[in-house]
């Protein structure tokens, strides 16, 4: 057995992303080649959608085949926490790559992969903290509803009561007052 690979390439990748995309790319291409050989799927799908995020600019499709590949990559555990990662930043990639109704519709997956992975933890506890990872995404997908032309008020609307709902059901918990 070979011990896991680090990821340092990919955090080094995500962080140069803003300042440098030629040593972004670099260090995003050597995660996925130390990967390879040893085939860790969480890895690679971690450095794809990175690398996704980083290609957008430059090759729309490209980016949209990475991100496709890092979801199926670890889409066979579907409420597991790498496929709501993978969700998570694919969010934010379709409104680049996508038309603005199939970027809804992919970002409202994103947020049911959330949902999902969160409904399969153990305890309420364990809930609320992973929850509490992704409460910007809902913040963040009902501003861009909102600031369509013509705003898609109805879906924001929708997407800031599910997160209403979420975080009172985690208070709630919290104050020992069983959930639904």
């Amino acid at each position: 057995a070979h011990p896991e690979p680090r990821t340092d390439d990919r955090v080094l990748g995500d962080l140069r992303r803003p300042d440098g995309r030629i040593r972004a790319s670099q260090h995003l291409r050597r995660c996925l080649d130390i990967e390879r050989p040893l085939g860790y799927p969480a890895i690679r799908a971690a450095c794809l959608w990175s690398l996704s995020r980083l290609e957008v600019a430059r090759d729309r499709a490209h980016a949209e085949r990475l991100s496709h590949e890092a979801i199926a990559l670890v889409s066979s555990d579907p409420a597991g926490p790498l496929l709501a990662f993978a969700w998570q930043a694919r969010l934010r990639l379709v409104w680049d790559t996508l038309a603005e109704s199939s970027a809804v519709a992919e970002s409202l997956a994103a947020l049911e992969a959330v949902e999902r992975l969160r409904a399969a933890q153990p305890d309420e506890g364990s809930r609320a903290a992973l929850f509490g990872s992704w409460t910007q995404d809902y913040y963040w997908l009902a501003g861009r509803l909102l600031v369509l032309d013509p705003p898609r008020l109805d879906q924001a609307f929708a997407v800031g009561e599910r997160l209403r709902a979420r975080v009172l059901l985690d208070r709630l918990t919290r104050a020992g007052i069983p959930g639904p």
